[in-house]
């Protein structure tokens, strides 16, 4: 992964360990779920588990707004999940 990826991909992490508390949030996530599974899908890698959960919850945002602590809830849980991806 090229430098740039994973600068960008560790603050999607930390912008999704600690998201704001904003009536705004399902779409800022949304913009940063589409962000980092850019960037995943560009490298393939092996978590295939990652890019389910991501893409799985970008389609929950856009059928059916979640409230905003099951969000945040959401959010924190793919923030570890790639958090585990940097770190191995």
């Amino acid at each position: 992964m090229n430098n740039n990826d994973l600068i960008k991909l560790t603050e999607i992490k930390q912008y999704f360990l600690d998201p704001p508390v904003t009536f705004k949030l399902p779409r800022y996530a949304s913009e940063k779920l589409d962000e980092s599974l850019l960037i995943l899908e560009k490298y393939r890698l092996q978590n295939d588990d990652l890019v389910d959960y991501l893409a799985g919850l970008k389609l929950r945002i856009a059928s059916q707004e979640p409230t905003n602590n099951e969000l945040k809830t959401a959010l924190i849980k793919a923030g570890r999940m790639i958090g585990d991806l940097n770190n191995r």
